[in-house]
């Protein structure tokens, strides 16, 4: 019921502005924009009447804008989780509209990015979603150094201090979420695959003896490709 809701309400925006483009991006629909470009809606007599209209309907149905932002943020992460990234992205962004404080929005449009290989705005995204106060759990925050990572090792023009700077920040993050994440599963595993990337062999390993240590069962396509680059640790 939730979800037939809210596919009807997105749909009754979508139809008055989803196919306006920002004017950098005339290539990319608006909505498959974060935050919309950051594009002045209301300079736009069409897109500001529509975005009234759904603000206003959504509230008489959810009671705020933030618990609908809530419900639109959730229901894009179902979307997310099934790949559907285009649905994903729009409905991130009504849920911004909606709420433009909402933390889960920012991991929400990270998660998109990241997926799109758009590393370094993901981790832009992940870092407002940390200033907004999103829940340290989750895996947000090993999901943050992970991203931070791959944005250090894809973006090849980074002078090397940068690249270290960017590094050290994903430590950070993955540090932070050993602390405070009790699913020590996942933070071990996704901090192996960030290690791996950054052709730290054998901290690698230790990542994976610390999720194997917690009770995790680490992918065995990942050891497989670990085992190629770097051989096992024989433990003692």
């Amino acid at each position: 019921m939730r979800e037939t809701r809210i596919v009807a309400f997105a749909l009754s925006l979508c139809l008055a502005g989803c196919l306006s483009v920002a004017p950098s991006q005339r290539d990319t629909p608006i909505d498959q924009v974060p935050m919309y470009g950051s594009m002045n809606r209301s300079a736009y007599p069409d897109l500001k009447a529509a975005d009234d209209s759904f603000i206003e309907s959504v509230m008489r149905e959810f009671g705020s804008r933030e618990k609908a932002s809530d419900n639109f943020a959730n229901y894009a992460f179902d979307l997310y989780r099934k790949d559907d990234l285009a649905r994903a992205m729009a409905r991130f962004n009504q849920a911004w509209l909606l709420n433009p404080s909402n933390p889960q929005v920012f991991w929400g449009f990270a998660s998109v990015l990241h997926d799109r290989g758009d590393y370094c705005q993901a981790a832009t995204m992940m870092d407002r979603a940390i200033e907004l106060g999103v829940s340290p759990v989750k895996g947000f925050l090993a999901d943050a150094g992970f991203i931070t990572s791959r944005c250090a090792l894809a973006n090849t023009t980074l002078p090397p201090a940068e690249r270290k700077r960017i590094l050290d920040r994903s430590e950070e993050l993955f540090a932070r979420s050993e602390r405070e994440d009790p699913n020590k599963t996942y933070v071990y595993g996704t901090w192996a695959k960030a290690y791996r990337d950054q052709e730290r062999y054998s901290e690698a390993w230790q990542m994976v003896a610390k999720q194997r240590n917690v009770g995790g069962k680490p992918d065995e396509k990942f050891l497989s490709i670990l085992r190629s680059r770097f051989p096992e640790p024989v433990l003692k």
